[in-house]
């Protein structure tokens, strides 16, 4: 089961799950409206083929339209602007620095270029592990 409005999962088994309630169920052919007494997680009866509990939104009366994505093909990426992202960048390291020696007026902050140019090794790795697979 997904919450739709965040997009999280969880299993309709887990007697802890934080949804209050289920409306509909989405397949790849219809859509189901719950139509049982209840519509808490852990006391519906998922088989959608119970006209008793589900009722499908399309049918002989009302057929399924056809489903076209609206997604391109194929998108098209343009290059980026290195000298940009030089400046931007540099913007960056000020703003940083800036404000950390604000944020600690009282004591002298040292950077350490050695570091820096370590962390910007570092981060496009880290960001390519925090990516969804």
């Amino acid at each position: 089961v997904f919450n739709a409005s965040t997009g999280e999962q969880y299993s309709v088994r887990d007697s802890y799950i934080p949804l209050n309630s289920i409306g509909c169920v989405i397949t790849p052919e219809n859509i189901y409206a719950n139509i049982s007494k209840s519509d808490h997680p852990n006391r519906l009866n998922y088989d959608i083929s119970k006209s008793a509990d589900w009722r499908p939104l399309f049918g002989k009366q009302y057929p399924s339209p056809p489903i076209v994505s609206i997604q391109p093909e194929s998108l098209q990426y343009t290059s980026a602007d290195f000298d940009n992202a030089m400046k931007l960048q540099e913007k960056l390291d000020k703003h940083l620095r800036e404000s950390f020696m604000r944020w600690r007026r009282r004591n002298r902050t040292f950077f350490n270029r050695h570091v820096i140019q370590s962390i910007r090794k570092m981060l496009p790795r880290l960001e390519s592990a925090g990516k969804v697979q």
